[in-house]
């Protein structure tokens, strides 16, 4: 009973750490989605993915955003390697619950790469290098590892399993169950974080499937990051409809996000 009062107590003192990561994730996503509708209603106008996000908000708001944001990556990532490490939200130990604390894990150390690459933008490292340009780099020295190409071929298809978590909880609990809101503002809330999530498994499930190909076609080129990926679904058959509603989603995933930075509630057990 006092370690579950203790887990407790340290949730609600390290839940500070949540407010802001969610905040920063939110700012993120809302930036990449903005981005991304303007690319569907203007075909001259470039896709970006996340590091193209962070270079824009850099040129059009300057250093001290990036360095806001920077702080608020790093705590988002602690956030969920603390949500992983120390079940912060109670999950336990069954097959399914133990998955969601890898995804967790996961999630904490990509952001704590996006993080580091913000670090390297900062000191004038790596300003134009994209995911899109890391991740085939990536690729390459992978598939000429041995069994390289069995390795990529796992990491793609642990991106679509990604997907396909975020499609089955769009469907089943689109809301995170710390959310403390009224009932009249789940009714809105809901929909509108189901379609967010809808539109994130899409995307999870083109760039999982473009590793896949990269790893069977022994093709580095053929891996494709978030950019790239919004690129190739906007020279599709009625594209920029496509690309437009993605980047809604990704607007409104945003915008839960800013509502998870305002009502997420720490453990009261």
């Amino acid at each position: 009973m006092r370690g579950s009062e203790h887990s407790a107590k340290v949730t609600r003192r390290l839940h500070w750490i949540a407010h802001i990561g969610y905040a920063s994730r939110g700012l993120l996503f809302l930036s990449i989605g903005i981005l991304a509708l303007l690319a569907a209603a203007d075909s001259h106008r470039q896709t970006v993915g996340w590091t193209g996000a962070l270079r824009v908000l850099g040129q059009s708001f300057g250093t001290p955003l990036l360095a806001v944001l920077l702080l608020g990556l790093i705590f988002f990532s602690v956030w969920r390697i603390l949500q992983a490490y120390l079940d912060m939200d109670g999950l336990g130990d069954k097959p399914l619950a133990l998955a969601k604390r890898v995804v967790f894990a996961i999630t904490g150390i990509f952001y704590s790469l996006a993080a580091l690459w913000i670090l390297w933008v900062l000191f004038g490292f790596a300003a134009d290098k994209s995911e899109d340009a890391l991740l085939r780099h990536w690729t390459y020295w992978v598939l000429h590892l041995p069994f390289g190409p069995w390795f990529l071929a796992f990491v793609g298809m642990t991106v679509v399993g990604t997907g396909v978590g975020l499609g089955i909880r769009a469907w089943t609990a689109p809301l995170d169950q710390r959310l403390v809101v009224k009932q009249k503002t789940k009714v809105w809330l809901r929909p509108m974080t189901r379609y967010a999530l809808a539109a994130r498994a899409f995307i999870f499930l083109l760039i999982g499937g473009s590793v896949i190909i990269a790893a069977f076609e022994f093709d580095s080129r053929e891996a494709k990051g978030l950019g790239a990926t919004l690129t190739a679904l906007r020279e599709q058959f009625y594209g920029g409809l496509w690309l437009g509603i993605v980047a809604f989603g990704f607007i409104t995933y945003g915008c839960y996000e800013f509502a998870q930075s305002f009502w997420h509630r720490g453990s009261s057990r």
